[in-house]
């Protein structure tokens, strides 16, 4: 009989940096800072049936360390070019983001070109955690002692505090997962990380991580078609005995010089600087969307915090609202630039995509997030900020989530949209279920959840 080859687990070591050590800083040296610390790192043992026959180091550190790179490269006896780093960074997380599956379907896949990195990455998700893979070369660079490398693998662990059943006002945290992108680097005709199962490598890590830090839920967001991650997932979730549910949702596009209108611009005001105001608008935005699990913003200072972060790097995404006759409040949004923090491409298209990427008109999008009001009034701030951002910032494109019970889901309707899944992790999943019927509506079955992360 023929003999079967089992797969043998590779032993794979996290490499942990959770606090900075500083030596003998000199204030009035910004050079002398640069090389001032050290760091704190704990190694954690990774099991993975990763397919890579060659060495991967794999780094985890807070988003802040970002600015220090040369310091974590150092450590590991690597080049500490910092702006080779960031050069990778922007070469990886230019990847394209499959929405599309092998056998033809979902509707495209697309690149995000991120600007001015680390500072956009650092902008908005400030507790995250970022995971690298690194694969060392045997080759050494300019100094002659440090190896140079590839940077293969990025992800952010995002910490979120959220408050699942309101009646116990108990909170837990959360790891939201995003940014995951993998190199498609091919040599000799073909791809020497891809098809190596690198994705298991992550997500062997994301369990470590969450065991680590008393994380009892994980989650992130991917497009529906990508059957290689929905695969990975699934398997990494069963191999270490944990619960996992995919959750559907959708994502919806308007042309913004069709859908927007100049009568609608008129009557915005801006209220990112006006405390009253955004008072009122949390207290719309926690009545409407603080039942949906995974909502994390159940405090005004965690809202105003967000408000202050964003609008601090992108000086376009501002606090609109729309008023009655007397001055009140009857519809607002944050309004999100994300043309300030990166440039879209649809790459194969399908349909009427196809005419949309003809026009070149997708390299900067608006993402409007934490709508309140009712649909009248969303409808008419919708149009007026489609407006004011295609005409004075030349973003022709403008993104919403949306799930089944969303009120405001007919005002975002398209014809262009984007099928996307909610990926969850847990190891209680009675608790889940149980969070997930309150969390529901009584309209759509399942629990809706928290769909309007900043960056997805």
């Amino acid at each position: 009989m023929p003999t079967v080859q089992t797969q043998v687990r590779k032993k794979r070591t996290l490499h942990y940096i959770h606090e900075r050590v500083v030596e003998n800083l000199n204030p009035q040296s910004t050079e002398h800072f640069q090389q001032s610390f050290s760091f704190k790192i704990q190694t954690i043992d990774i099991e993975s049936d990763d397919l890579f026959e060659e060495e991967l180091l794999l780094v985890a550190f807070p988003i802040s360390y970002l600015h220090h790179i040369p310091n974590i490269l150092r450590q590991f006896d690597l080049q500490e070019d910092a702006y080779y780093f960031y050069h990778q960074c922007k070469e990886l997380l230019a990847i394209p983001e499959k929405h599309t599956n092998d056998k033809g379907g979902g509707k495209l896949d697309f690149q995000s070109f991120f600007n001015d990195i680390p500072y956009s990455l650092c902008s908005i998700n400030d507790t995250a955690t970022v995971i690298i893979v690194l694969h060392p070369l045997n080759d050494v660079g300019k100094n002659k002692k440090a190896r140079n490398y590839r940077l293969i693998g990025y992800i952010h662990a995002v910490e979120l505090d959220f408050i699942p059943d309101k009646a116990n006002g108990k909170s837990f945290s959360a790891y939201y997962f995003n940014m995951l992108r993998i190199s498609n680097q091919v040599v000799n005709g073909k791809q020497i990380y891809r098809r190596k199962r690198i994705f298991s490598v992550f997500f062997n890590v994301f369990f470590k991580l969450s065991v680590q830090n008393g994380m009892h839920y994980s989650y992130a967001s991917m497009g529906r078609e990508n059957v290689a991650i929905n695969t990975a997932l699934a398997r990494s979730a069963k191999e270490n005995g944990a619960h996992h549910e995919f959750l559907p949702f959708k994502i919806y596009s308007k042309i913004n010089w069709l859908y927007g209108s100049s009568s609608c611009a008129r009557q915005l005001v801006d209220i990112t600087n006006d405390p009253v105001q955004l008072d009122k608008m949390y207290e719309l935005v926690k009545e409407k969307q603080g039942k949906q699990l995974f909502f994390h913003l159940y405090s005004k200072e965690s809202f105003l915090e967000l408000v202050k972060k964003v609008t601090a790097y992108s000086k376009n995404s501002r606090v609109y609202m729309v008023t009655d006759g007397n001055g009140q409040m009857k519809a607002a949004t944050f309004a999100i630039h994300w043309g300030d923090y990166f440039s879209f491409k649809i790459l194969n298209p399908k349909g009427i995509l196809r005419l949309i990427a003809a026009l070149k008109i997708t390299e900067k999008i608006l993402y409007p997030t934490l709508a309140v009001g009712e649909p009248k009034a969303f409808k008419t701030l919708l149009k007026g900020i489609a407006y004011h951002y295609h005409k004075n910032y030349g973003t022709h494109l403008t993104f919403m989530p949306t799930h089944p019970s969303d009120p405001l889901a007919k005002v975002k309707k398209s014809i262009l949209s984007d099928e996307y899944n909610y990926f969850i992790l847990t190891d209680q999943k009675e608790d889940l279920q149980r969070y997930k019927q309150l969390s529901a509506d009584g309209k759509a079955g399942d629990g809706h959840l928290f769909v309007e992360q900043p960056l997805l």
